[in-house]
């Protein structure tokens, strides 16, 4: 096994971090898009459902990928 000097190390910080330093920033996604996320979701769950008791309608597929990229631009477009 090789012995690396200590010089030759990682570097490590003199300081302690601080939870200042090491917490990252979230922005709080609104209730609104929160609602928006679920609401697509449960039209995942809706969709699926009537197309395998009833029989696929492409229109019903559509709308939801519709909504679905809405929801994604709205989360999107929030953390920014």
């Amino acid at each position: 096994m090789v012995s690396w000097p200590r010089s030759a190390r990682l570097y490590a910080p003199a300081y302690a971090p601080t939870p200042q330093r090491t917490a990252v920033r979230r922005c709080p996604v609104p209730a609104t898009a929160k609602t928006m996320f679920w609401l697509t979701m449960a039209g995942l769950i809706l969709v699926t459902a009537y197309s395998v008791t009833i029989g696929s309608d492409g229109w019903l597929w559509f709308t939801w990928v519709v909504l679905g990229l809405m929801t994604i631009g709205t989360l999107a477009a929030r953390r920014t």
